[in-house]
């Protein structure tokens, strides 16, 4: 069954900032609001459905001495959905960090999170991170491990397809604990960047999706490790380029089992050239490469390459008129089989920050 997808978004955000103490301790209050209208258009409409959401949130940082900063912040978010299936959820958090750069060349940050989730209740994260650079080589080595936490969207709970079941009650959140480790290394007078980072995740109740009858469930245990490589460099002083490629080893360990996890891509490349020809204009070419994905019907999904261009004019201070084409070679390609992607797109807009 063919259908046609429509959809309206609206997102708008306004931003302040307070400096006190000198400079030492900044301030932001920030509030977001978001609309999206989805909805298919055929006999048979089973995604009409209105989703808002409404972020509010501070971060202050205070520089205590210049071996340690201290950042805080509170944040409360409310998502609602209106339409085949209604529902509504607040998440209040609090959070910290505690950085220290006491040590010559090494930086260490300590931090820890609080959500409080309305339907899944409370959840508490940490993480770690380390940074030491040698100073005969100019390399950065790197190092962290944290632990995560995310709860189901509203159009994950409220997925239905032939049939309108309401909230899916056996969706839980997600939780992880992960490492990595890895380096980064200039060349070239700092001109040319390179580095390598090893990463290593487990995840509970991964949310996952189905199919269109069932919707979204979790897999118990998962395990991803891999390798990501970076490179970048100033060839010219108007001429930069990047490239990134990550390999991913992603499996269902539940049980014992190692299963491929489906829709996780073993390649992963992309990259960028930005061109300034002068001042006020910027330009950049963007290509990514996704490869095949093990789809859950144990078929599999064929790989692709889409290119994107970017380019934005300086009107004057503070405004900037932009553009950008989405999938220039007008590629077909699926990250879901049976979801289309827009073919080749054209945007254009002004930005004005205040």
């Amino acid at each position: 069954m063919l259908q046609t997808n429509a959809t309206d978004q609206f997102a708008g955000v306004v931003r302040g900032n307070l400096e006190l103490l000198d400079g030492r301790f900044t301030n932001t209050l920030s509030a977001e609001y978001s609309e999206i209208n989805r909805t298919l258009l055929g006999d048979f409409d089973p995604f009409l459905a209105t989703g808002t959401r409404t972020n509010i949130d501070y971060l202050g940082v205070l520089t205590v001495n210049q071996d340690w900063t201290v950042t805080g912040g509170l944040q409360h978010e409310k998502t609602k959905s209106e339409g085949n299936s209604e529902s509504s959820f607040d998440i209040n958090s609090v959070f910290g960090e505690l950085a220290f750069t006491g040590f010559e060349n090494l930086v260490i940050t300590a931090g820890t999170r609080y959500d409080d989730h309305q339907t899944f209740g409370g959840n508490a994260s940490s993480r770690i991170t380390a940074s030491y650079t040698v100073d005969q080589t100019g390399t950065k080595i790197l190092a962290n491990w944290g632990q995560g936490f995310r709860a189901p969207s509203i159009s994950q709970l409220t997925f239905a397809w032939l049939t309108f079941s309401g909230i899916n009650e056996d969706l839980n959140p997600e939780t992880s604990t992960g490492f990595e480790v890895g380096f980064v290394q200039p060349l070239a007078g700092d001109r040319v960047s390179v580095g390598a980072t090893y990463f290593h995740q487990k995840v509970n109740d991964k949310i996952t999706y189905v199919n269109f009858t069932d919707g979204y469930d979790n897999i118990d245990k998962t395990l991803s490790k891999g390798i990501e490589f970076t490179a970048s460099a100033n060839v010219t002083d108007t001429i930069s380029v990047n490239a990134n490629y990550t390999y991913t080893d992603a499996k269902d360990v539940t049980d014992g089992n190692e299963v491929p996890l489906i829709r996780e891509p073993k390649h992963l490349i992309s990259g960028s050239i930005q061109w300034n020809p002068i001042e006020k204009l910027s330009t950049s070419l963007l290509v990514t490469h996704n490869g095949e994905e093990q789809q859950l019907d144990g078929s599999t999904l064929a790989k692709w390459t889409r290119v994107d261009v970017r380019v934005s004019y300086e009107l004057m201070e503070d405004l900037n008129v932009y553009g950008r084409v989405d999938n220039v070679l007008n590629t077909e390609y699926q990250y879901i089989p049976n979801y289309g992607t827009p073919d080749r797109s054209f945007f254009m807009g002004l930005r004005k920050t205040f």
